[in-house]
């Protein structure tokens, strides 16, 4: 029987000793509500390396950058429909409010920004306050993918979807209950504190 591959999902020294020797590349975001652009940025991605590991920013940060109704998704349920891509071979959940952290430990050889980075000022400015001295710092390279700049964040805006939002009680139910069915990956002390309330 065919499942989703959990397996995929570590924490970033596990992913440090997997990819030794290999050329990692590696992306960080949100991904809230999986769509083309999300994949074919991952798809561009996945073709400057040998492994492609993501990074996935967890509830609390989400929240603070977005808004309360915001993530839709838990940032278990989003790691887990990035762990089910083939493109994929490594998902990291983020509890730092940057990526900054997992770059210092994986050092992976390309860190990748989608278009809507490269063409946004104040987005790159972010990058050059945070990401970018790291990467440079340990001789990495920074690279932007092409294609059409998609967000799910406005996506949400026209769209009624998440399952929190149409009934929270049977959500935190799902989410702990799909939660205590899968080895410790992640703190779950962490995990627990950013179900929605």
């Amino acid at each position: 029987m065919k499942s989703f591959d959990r397996e995929k999902i570590k924490r970033i020294e596990e992913i440090k000793e997997l990819t030794a020797g290999k050329r990692v590349v590696m992306c960080h975001g949100v991904w809230d509500l999986l769509h083309p652009g999300h994949l074919e940025h991952l798809e561009e991605a996945a073709q400057l390396g040998d492994v492609l590991v993501v990074g996935v920013t967890c509830d609390k940060y989400v929240k603070i950058a977005k808004g309360q109704a915001h993530p839709r998704f838990h940032a278990y349920q989003r790691a887990l429909s990035l762990a089910a891509l083939s493109l994929v071979d490594f998902v990291v959940i983020d509890y730092d409010a940057t990526p900054v952290g997992n770059l210092r430990v994986l050092q992976p050889t390309v860190y990748v920004k989608g278009p809507d980075y490269s063409g946004s000022f104040a987005n790159m400015q972010k990058l050059r306050k945070f990401e970018i001295p790291v990467v440079e710092e340990y001789g990495g390279e920074i690279k932007f993918t092409g294609g059409e700049k998609l967000s799910s964040t406005e996506l949400h805006k026209h769209l009624d979807v998440g399952p929190y939002h149409r009934d929270p009680i049977a959500y935190r139910e799902l989410v702990e209950k799909t939660y205590s069915e899968v080895p410790d990956i992640n703190l779950p002390a962490e995990f627990a504190r950013s179900i929605p309330d």
